[in-house]
Formats: structure tokens, sequence, C-alpha cells
């Protein structure tokens, strides 16, 4: 989604319609999306995550002692960049890189 300087909303259903976006999509004052990427991924560039955010969440589920189940959903291994996919080596990897993250915060 994103808000053009007028006010009016432009959607999108998938991030392919974006590789080549409208001159409408370029005059928006920011775009904002909904896709999962890897817990321990910091972002790259302009693009960010809510990964602080999870942390506090997580911080705030175990101080109040809510609920002692966690799920960590594993299924971002194709969106992460081509060379830091090659640089961590395998699928496997990945996903024991999301639990490391998660354990980090949880100890």
């Amino acid at each position: 989604m994103a808000r053009t300087p007028d006010g009016a909303l432009l959607k999108a259903l998938d991030l392919e319609a974006l590789r080549d976006p409208s001159p409408e999509w370029l005059s928006a004052e920011a775009w904002r999306c909904h896709f999962h990427v890897p817990i321990w991924w910091d972002g790259a560039g302009a693009l960010g995550t809510t990964r602080l955010d999870w942390q506090r969440a997580v911080k705030a589920v175990q101080a109040q002692k809510a609920s002692a189940h966690l799920e960590i959903e594993t299924y971002s291994w194709h969106v992460i960049p081509d060379e830091e996919r090659a640089a961590m080596g395998d699928l496997h990897a990945c996903v024991a890189a999301e639990f490391a993250a998660l354990t980090a915060v949880l100890s």
C-alpha cells in the first residue's frame, strides 16, 4: 500500500506488481507492505523490518508469563538476498539462525 500526496491509497496484492512502478506509485510519500523475512534479519538499505517490535513483544510475553508456547515461522528462505543466502549455506542454517535469534532474546 502507499498514500499519494493527494491522499489516495494505492494497493498491490504482490510485490511483483512493483517491479516497474508507475509514476503514481513513485509519487507516494511512503510504501508499506507485509511480507515475511527471517527474524534475525535487520533489513537492507531502505528496507527495514519489525525486528525490534517482535523482540519487545517476546520480552513482554516472557515477563508476564503469558504463554509457554512460541512459534517461529521459518518459510522465509526464498526472500533472503542471494548473496546472504550463499554466505549462510543452506536452509538448515537459516532455520538454526531463526532459533538462535529467538534464544538470544529469551536469555
